[in-house]
């Protein structure tokens, strides 16, 4: 791809990830599903951490036998 970027006379990046266009149009269809770009132009929201919490363990209550 460098030898073909070199050929461009200009170039259009995305200005969520940067990916390199050859035209605005082509930038313009791939912002609006890029989610770095949607994220910094505020129009969603951020993807939320995929880390789950655990649930709060509950503790059994666990009979003691006396031997006699």
């Amino acid at each position: 791809m460098a030898e073909e970027k070199e050929q461009w006379q200009e170039y259009w990046v995305c200005e969520g990830c940067s990916k390199e266009f050859k035209s605005e149009s082509e930038t313009i269809e791939h912002e609006k599903s890029c989610q770095q770009y949607l994220e910094s132009k505020n129009l969603v929201g951020k993807k939320q951490n995929t880390e789950f919490e655990e649930p709060e363990r509950s503790i059994a209550a666990i009979p003691i036998f006396e031997e006699d």
